[in-house]
């Protein structure tokens, strides 16, 4: 049986996630694909513009069997993270055999070959990274630039997630495949400027937030627009996160994502805070990225530390389709890894203290996310597992 593997955020699904899912299935021969989705917060650094759920659901009636949750300290880490602990609880299913992400440049051979010079990095890419870095430029750009005599792979998001599952899959038997995105750009919010039916999901997002009248029915599965109810935006979370700044002034570094460089802008600017985004937007630089401090900021929000930990100590299931029910009793059986489908009893079979505290802490921000966005009907213990 091939079971396939993918990573996804669906923030939300529209018809490019459905694009995936489909050439996965042609190119990979898949019986079965387990999703790996960011939970309800997602790894730009701010909350998932629906709940985890709702967007289970939009995966499984889109054709994934399958969705696991990725849970909030992992699906908020940068790409390195993001992408080792998805592979991590991919390998830990004990099913799991192939693996299909998308990309811009489409090859998977020039991808592997990138991946393997990073995880062998040459001296002068290293003293470079570090020249570069002095100059003030970002980690990813003083990366891309070291990387340049290289590579003529363009150093775009999907690109470099596809570097770092191809540094995760090192040493594994898990085969991958790569479906090259058919969109015009992973950050091209102008709904007006993709191909017919397939636009990015920050360009759906925003016509949301703006309230623009286009028709973003056109690039998502019929019926889906109806599913997006209560959008959230980061700004939800303004109040929470002056108070976290202002209660953690002195400790700031402890979260994850901020160094001192971040605390000190922090500091610096806080009497100038009026809501989460335009607060990013003041103290974001040449060297820190508009997402990285997104993540930083939303870490202190939830209360997130630091850890250099990619290893996912158990397995949420958070929805499945009935006839994949046999692959979900497999992988019950032969997980590396505690499966929890049952969230109020099975987490009480589990004594690990690692497992518990990422249980925890994943459980207390859904329940804030939940709060905010004012859904009531469930909390994270009562809540079942979707099903189709």
């Amino acid at each position: 049986m091939t079971v396939t593997g993918i990573v996804c955020e669906y923030n939300p699904f529209h018809n490019g996630h459905l694009y995936h899912i489909n050439e996965t299935k042609k190119l990979c021969g898949s019986d079965a694909i387990i999703a790996v989705m960011s939970g309800d917060y997602v790894q730009r650094g701010e909350p998932a513009l629906i709940d985890k759920y709702t967007r289970t659901r939009m995966a499984l009636l889109a054709g994934a069997s399958i969705v696991i949750e990725l849970p909030v300290r992992f699906s908020t880490m940068s790409a390195e993270g993001f992408a080792y602990s998805a592979v991590n609880i991919l390998k830990n299913t004990g099913v799991v055999n192939s693996i299909c992400f998308g990309s811009e440049v489409g090859n998977l051979d020039d991808i592997k070959k990138l991946a393997d010079i990073i995880l062998n990095e040459p001296t002068d890419v290293s003293e470079n990274i570090q020249k570069y870095l002095k100059e003030g430029h970002s980690y990813p750009k003083a990366r891309m630039m070291a990387l340049a005599p290289y590579t003529s792979i363009d150093y775009t998001p999907n690109n470099i997630l596809a570097i770092e599952y191809m540094k995760a899959l090192h040493g594994s038997d898990i085969t991958p495949y790569t479906v090259t995105r058919s969109d015009n750009g992973y950050n091209n919010d102008d709904i007006n400027n993709h191909s017919v039916g397939i636009c990015s999901a920050s360009a759906i997002r925003k016509c949301i937030f703006e309230n623009d009248d286009s028709d973003i029915s056109a690039y998502m599965p019929e019926g889906y627009v109806k599913m997006i109810k209560n959008p959230m935006n980061a700004n939800a979370f303004s109040d929470i996160l002056l108070s976290n700044i202002l209660s953690n002034m002195d400790e700031l570094e402890s979260f994850a994502e901020v160094n001192r460089e971040i605390a000190d802008r922090i500091k610096n600017n806080i009497s100038d805070f009026k809501d989460f985004d335009s607060f990013c937007e003041l103290i974001k630089t040449k060297q820190f990225t508009l997402t990285r401090i997104k993540r930083a900021l939303l870490h202190i929000c939830l209360n997130i530390k630091e850890s250099k930990s990619y290893s996912v100590p158990y397995i949420r299931v958070l929805g499945f389709r009935k006839d994949a029910s046999h692959v979900l009793k497999e992988m019950t059986e032969k997980a590396h890894v505690p499966v929890i489908t049952r969230p109020g009893y099975d987490i009480k079979q589990i004594s690990d203290p690692y497992a518990l505290s990422v249980f925890d802490e994943n459980t207390r921000c859904s329940e804030l996310y939940r709060i905010l966005s004012k859904t009531t009907e469930y909390n994270e213990y009562t809540h079942g597992l979707e099903m189709l």
